[in-house]
């Protein structure tokens, strides 16, 4: 292969080539999945404890991802919001290694919203956590929760009850997500 001028710097094609490969390949390292305005402070600022209602929460957040209603409270309803983003270690793409070592940096945010039986905003809540996962264990939980269709069929039914539309993408898009 000839040489190519990049920078200034003649280059030998194949190495060119390689290091625009792992460009390629790392670009998909992070990824954020949820619905990202639960880090954004500035959302909250509308909100009001005691004063805002469901609609209110739809209309700043969107469609929730779950819904609970408390067992020992039946009037109190939970809305759940979640935002994470993950980033790849680079032991991931260390051949062999990665097969055991691989897996991604995870910062999950969690936005709880709780209403009482008037669906009055009662109370607002956010989480944030960090952690590992291994690839495989992952992989795993991914595929079980995704396979689980309760936490849609909660959010598609409240939102029935709300009169608000549901949509399934979203419901779909974080079928993977849940609270620990």
């Amino acid at each position: 292969m000839r040489p190519v001028m990049l920078a200034g710097r003649v280059m030998d094609a194949r190495l060119l080539l390689h290091l625009l490969l792992l460009a390629v390949l790392t670009l998909p390292a992070c990824t954020t999945v949820g619905n990202k305005k639960v880090d954004d402070v500035n959302s909250y600022l509308e909100l009001r404890e005691g004063q805002s209602s469901k609609h209110d929460v739809f209309a700043t957040f969107g469609q929730p991802h779950d819904v609970r209603y408390s067992q020992s409270e039946p009037a109190q309803c939970l809305w759940v919001y979640y935002k994470m983003h993950t980033r790849l270690s680079a032991w991931t793409f260390v051949p062999f290694v990665g097969l055991a070592a691989g897996g991604d940096a995870r910062e999950a945010t969690r936005a709880y919203f709780t209403f009482d039986a008037g669906d009055q905003l009662t109370r607002i809540q956010t989480v944030k956590k960090e952690d590992y996962e291994n690839m495989w264990a992952g992989a795993v939980r991914a595929v079980s929760r995704a396979s689980d269709k309760t936490q849609a069929q909660r959010v598609e039914e409240e939102m029935k009850k709300v009169g608000k539309p549901f949509d399934k993408k979203v419901a779909d898009s974080v079928a993977a997500l849940r609270d620990e």
